[in-house]
């Protein structure tokens, strides 16, 4: 267990000493802390908003009389590692951290319901077929490896907070695109009975032959490529369409254009707001940083964190003031050009993880942009500023007069 690199520093106290003088150097802010023996060995993993405060209510002996199951960690810690933190983002990313290293055989114990899913599709594969997944098959084979060219190259779009959520994303854009809903039956394609969405012609229906496999494969491929690009810029697509084909008189495909653009705008969903191609999931995220202080200034400056998410990992950069977000922006950039070179394969576990915080509404996202939206160093800088600065109140001097300071109603004078 590798704790000096998970936490920021130890400390160290024996059953005998006081307390409170004991725990006096635990710092009293925001994070994550590992109580372990004297061998040290893992005991107990917290995290809380005062370390120094949660430490001590931890520690605390029980009152004999008082009855309890919990067990007196009293008399075992001897060592308390801990990490300080300064946004809830970042407590959380580090109790997480801490979980999966330090208990590798009890994580599910940690966060029992953390799961991804992904919608996903092999355009390699003879009838190619969307569907839903929680697994993800990234590897590259080699070329001398025996493995067939059909499982070589699946697509993953994602991550989903939960199956619900990506069924309701798969079932929408098989009413868009009429994609295949019964993949059995591709099986069996160009002979197969079809299904009642081709009898209601709501599918290609290349199970019985009805599509050749070319038209099919062009179905699948205008798919990918409106997911593989914004949303919205397919739904503005469709619309353009739409209106021309009601310029031209062109009333039924009118028509059906305005049932596709219909459905199409269900994919604008908060839901599904940060879903993207996988090897393109990248999200730059700004929380709020530790004080800074300036020597012969009173009061201490805030400082901004940046944090970028990849399809592998979190990187957590340093902290930097107000001021310095220009060039800030700039670092984070670099960064992030880094990390996209790199091309690692995802993590199925920490997309999990970051789904759960992506869509869950009552958290705190601090400034979170995706990559794409993010390119302009100076558009960057000026949208970190502009997150971060706190607005000035205006305080209005009320006008006085010499006879009260309430209202003016009160302040005439009584009749003789």
């Amino acid at each position: 267990m590798k704790n000096q690199e998970l936490f920021d520093g130890c400390l160290v106290i024996s059953p005998l000493d006081d307390l409170n003088a004991a725990t006096i150097d635990m710092p009293p802010t925001a994070g994550v802390c590992l109580f372990a023996n004297a061998k040290n060995q893992p005991i107990l993993l917290l995290c809380g908003a005062n370390l120094r405060t949660l430490v001590r209510r931890r520690l605390h002996q029980d009152a004999a009389a008082e009855k309890t199951r919990r067990t007196p960690l009293r008399p075992i810690v001897e060592r308390i590692w801990f990490r300080r933190s300064y946004s809830a983002f970042e407590t959380q990313w580090a109790y997480y951290n801490a979980a999966a290293a330090v208990y590798p055989d009890r994580f599910a114990e940690f966060f029992p319901r953390l799961d991804a899913w992904f919608i996903t599709v092999n355009p390699d594969d003879k009838y190619p077929c969307f569907n839903q997944t929680s697994q993800l098959n990234i590897s590259s084979p080699s070329k001398n490896d025996g493995v067939p060219s059909t499982s070589r190259r699946p697509l993953y779009w994602g991550p989903f907070s939960a199956k619900k959520s990506a069924t309701r994303f798969l079932d929408t854009l098989q009413n868009l695109f009429d994609l295949c809903r019964h993949p059995h039956l591709l099986a069996q394609a160009p002979h197969a009975a079809g299904c009642p969405y081709a009898q209601m012609n709501r599918c290609a229906a290349v199970c019985n032959g009805s599509v050749n496999l070319d038209h099919y494969r062009k179905i699948i491929q205008k798919t990918i490529d409106f997911l593989n690009h914004p949303i919205a810029r397919g739904i503005d697509a469709l619309e353009k369409q739409m209106k021309k084909s009601a310029a031209d008189l062109q009333f039924e495909t009118a028509q059906n254009l305005k049932e596709k653009l219909s459905q199409a705008q269900k994919l604008l969903s908060a839901d599904f707001q940060w879903i993207a191609p996988l090897d393109q999931f990248y999200l730059l995220l700004f929380q709020s940083g530790p004080k800074y202080k300036i020597p012969r200034r009173r009061a201490a400056l805030p400082t901004v964190t940046p944090f970028i998410i990849s399809p592998d990992r979190i990187t957590q950069i340093e902290p930097f003031l107000l001021e310095q977000a220009h060039d800030a922006a700039h670092i984070t950039l670099d960064h992030l050009n880094l990390i996209q070179m790199q091309k690692k394969p995802p993590h199925r576990q920490n997309l999990a993880w970051i789904a759960r915080f992506l869509y869950r509404k009552s958290q705190d996202q601090g400034l979170l942009t995706t990559a794409a939206d993010a390119q302009n160093h100076d558009e960057l800088a000026q949208k970190i500023v502009q997150h971060f600065t706190r607005p000035k109140i205006n305080y209005k001097k009320p006008k006085l007069d010499t006879l009260s300071l309430t209202s003016p109603e009160k302040n005439e004078l009584p009749e003789n």
